[in-house]
């Protein structure tokens, strides 16, 4: 079984003030290693949505990611602002086959910027 930490309560089980801010959000054309990975055709387009989670006002952790909006069409019209996708994810979109990978990539001048 896998458990999907949800931000938020890591933020709060330390006893501190989370709060998010959501950066970019955006119906584009993904990199091709995301489209790739998501299975999009090449003139596929997903949500793409950077958020800012905070712990007592200090950045925590900067989450970018891609949403496949043919597996989780219901994305495109949630408030963010309202739930972080990290949140609205992992109750709405349970995540129960597939493969996972994890990657790291060095943060980028904006990345710094924000964190």
């Amino acid at each position: 079984m896998l458990s999907i930490p949800i931000i938020r309560e890591e933020v709060e089980a330390k006893g501190l003030t989370y709060r998010h801010s959501i950066l970019a959000r955006a119906i584009d054309q993904p990199p091709s290693i995301v489209r790739h990975r998501l299975d999009l055709d090449a003139d596929a387009s997903a949500l793409q949505v950077t958020t800012l989670h905070l712990a007592e006002n200090r950045p925590y952790a900067l989450d970018q990611r891609w949403i496949n909006l043919d597996t989780t069409p219901k994305a495109a019209n949630v408030d963010f602002s309202l739930i972080s996708p990290n949140e609205w994810l992992v109750q709405e979109a349970p995540y129960t086959h597939g493969d996972l990978e994890f990657f790291a990539a060095p943060a980028t001048k904006e990345d710094v910027e924000h964190l």
